[in-house]
């Protein structure tokens, strides 16, 4: 299971009062929970570059985080910063290891100017990332449920393009377009790799097998197979719904499985592989290699290649199965948020536009930037206004706040 903490999905409860020391809050919670530290202790402003303090260990830890929680999005400038705070109270507060605990990964520039840094100072200071609290969620979950919050709502005309981009004829769009509509029926679909669950409008009448092609559609899911041609291996998904553990039928209706308004699926993913890849090897594969690496760094994927021969048949299945494993769940994420960040970004955007009317130089750079701004908001309207209307509505604190911007922004009450 994989975890992302973003400001999409954490709660801001009290005492804290934003994004950052919600983040401190998750960090300090799962860090009592591994190393049971009755120590630990989380400081307060004036800033000095500790967030959180074992004073048993000795360890020093500094929290940063990015509300889109992505690849890039953690300064290293401030890292240091940081840095150089903790190293000015190091007497008053004795500290010998410094971690920073950051909810998203760093771009290799960014990394490799950090870790110069640290080394030039002879520091014992180590980078926790993304990586590194998820696997500490998936042990700790019940210490941090309360600040989490996974649901989203699937709006009907998701629904309808879900059908389309699995390719289904007009006249059955049409057709189960109409009965979502006309049946108002919840159907809520979590799954065995992420948190996420899906709360999706549809029909009694439609089979297991139209919910499978949507929720698969909205979750990212590529049925391709992965080579890994480090290793000569590949993978890929199978997918099913179960209810109450149980496998069901792609040709089932939904009524047919459950008599309930509001039933409960697990979108199951299992991971089938073969000690072999689909095509054999040529010369592009260290070309492809890099590409990989690359690719999956920005996925927040640690990714080490390996020759075959160095491992053994049950190491290569449980590598090639980790692999599929990480990236179907990246792509399930940057599936899931990709709306959520068009409204970060798009919202940004109307900003830098209203300003920059406000200092028009003339009446037709003004009409001109007026235009793009109308253009913005209708298109905005019409794609993601869906979208934030329902998802408001379960979202609280930083999420909520993000959608009542948004509707300010578009001039609305």
């Amino acid at each position: 299971m994989k975890y992302n903490f973003s400001a999409n999905f954490l709660k801001i409860l009290p005492p804290d009062t934003n994004f950052g020391q919600a983040w401190e809050t998750i960090c300090d919670t799962l860090l009592r929970a591994e190393f049971n530290d009755n120590s630990q202790i989380r400081l307060k402003a004036p800033d000095k570059g500790i967030d959180i303090y074992s004073q048993k260990l000795k360890n020093a830890y500094q929290c940063k985080s990015s509300e889109l929680a992505i690849h890039g999005n953690i300064d290293a400038t401030e890292c240091i910063a940081s840095i150089k705070s903790a190293l000015a109270v190091k007497d008053l507060i004795s500290w010998n290891n410094y971690f920073i605990a950051s909810n998203a990964n760093f771009t290799g520039s960014a990394f490799q100017r950090l870790q110069e840094y640290i080394k030039n100072e002879s520091l014992n200071c180590e980078i926790l990332g993304p990586t590194y609290w998820s696997d500490l969620a998936e042990k700790y979950i019940d210490k941090i449920t309360q600040y989490l919050d996974y649901r989203l709502i699937v709006t009907e005309q998701e629904v309808i393009e879900a059908f389309k981009k699995a390719r289904y004829y007009d006249q059955y769009v049409q057709k189960y377009s109409e009965e979502i509509s006309t049946e108002k029926y919840i159907v809520e679909v979590s799954n065995n790799r992420t948190p996420i669950r899906l709360k999706i409008p549809f029909s009694p009448n439609l089979t297991i097998e139209n919910l499978l092609d949507v929720v698969k559609t909205i979750l990212g899911i590529n049925m391709d197979r992965n080579n890994f041609y480090d290793i000569k291996t590949s993978a890929l998904p199978s997918i099913s719904l179960t209810f109450e553990q149980i496998k069901q039928g792609f040709s089932k209706k939904i009524g047919e499985v459950v008599n309930e308004k509001e039933p409960k699926f697990e979108f199951w993913i299992t991971i089938i592989w073969k000690d072999e890849t689909e095509k054999s090897v040529n010369d592009d594969d260290t070309k492809y290699l890099k590409n990989l690496n690359d690719i999956l760094y920005c996925r927040n994927i640690e990714f080490k290649t390996y020759s075959r021969e160095s491992l053994s048949f049950e190491e290569r299945k449980n590598l090639t199965i980790r692999r599929t494993e990480e990236l179907l769940q990246n792509f399930m994420w940057e599936s899931i948020l990709g709306k959520v960040r068009a409204i970060y970004e798009l919202t940004e955007r109307i900003e830098i536009i209203k300003e920059s009317i406000n200092k028009a130089d003339s009446i037709k750079e003004r009409e001109r930037l007026e235009q793009e701004l109308s253009l913005l908001k209708d298109y905005i309207k019409q794609n993601l206004k869906p979208y934030y209307q329902q998802n408001g509505k379960i979202k609280n604190n930083t999420f909520k706040d993000i959608f009542d911007d948004f509707k300010s922004l578009l001039g609305e009450t």
